[in-house]
């Protein structure tokens, strides 16, 4: 089994590796997880034997795939998918930027309320990511 299906089996059950400080750490999500599960997964010596001989190669690939700038992830609304759609239809469209010309005062306060506004709500913290 390579490394990547290892990863994929792992995510299809619910669980994660991480690697952090140079070590492997498996996670689980609780939330869809049993106590048995978490359980068979600590006593599945196939698992554990293949971390252990792939731990290097596991930590690399783990390390270079991770998303840990990532605090949440939300589905897309109807309307960010037909704007998603069109943008990558149309790249050269621009139609969805908006610009806002206003006093310097002004400008300051609005930029200092945005800053405020996205600190306390982290789903205006978004950015979409595509693949290609």
């Amino acid at each position: 089994m390579s490394i990547k299906e290892f990863i994929e089996t792992l995510e299809q059950s619910n669980f994660s590796l991480v690697a952090e400080n140079g070590k492997l750490v498996l996670k689980g999500d609780k939330e869809k997880l049993t106590a048995e599960q978490i359980d068979s997964i600590r006593r599945d010596n196939k698992i554990i034997s293949y971390i252990k001989e792939k731990k290097e190669e596991l930590i690399e690939y783990v390390s270079s795939h991770s998303n840990q700038n990532i605090s949440s992830m939300y589905p897309l609304s109807a309307l960010q998918e037909g704007m998603l759609f069109y943008g990558l239809y149309n790249k050269n469209a621009g139609i969805f930027i908006e610009h806002l010309k206003c006093g310097t005062t002004f400008c300051k306060a609005i930029a200092f309320s945005g800053a405020d506004f996205t600190m306390i709500h982290s789903k205006y913290r978004c950015s979409a990511c595509t693949e290609g």
